[in-house]
């Protein structure tokens, strides 16, 4: 019976490629408030963001910030986060 791999396909939402987000400023439609969307929207900032403006941004934890970046941004979305050191703290930002 075919139904439940039929209804599986039709309820599977594209993934977002790269550059439609980065054109898109990083906010999908109506999810401005989202958490991902203030982080996308730090990272995107030319100097980056700390480590401790993400985690206050988020209210997460540091662990809870480098497993959002490592599994949502690299690797389900794909974009380039670019992490480097600057007077001692950690900083993220998005290559483009």
């Amino acid at each position: 019976m075919k139904l439940g791999n039929d209804l599986a396909k039709r309820l599977r939402r594209p993934r977002r490629r790269r550059d439609d987000i980065l054109r898109r400023g990083a906010r999908p439609a109506g999810h401005d408030h989202t958490k991902m969307a203030k982080v996308i929207a730090l990272l995107q900032r030319p100097e980056g963001a700390t480590l401790q403006a993400i985690m206050r941004a988020t209210s997460w934890q540091t662990h809870s910030v480098r497993g959002f970046i490592s599994g949502q941004l690299k690797k389900k979305l794909g974009l380039k986060v670019r992490s480097f050191q600057r007077d001692g703290e950690r900083v993220y930002s998005i290559k483009r």
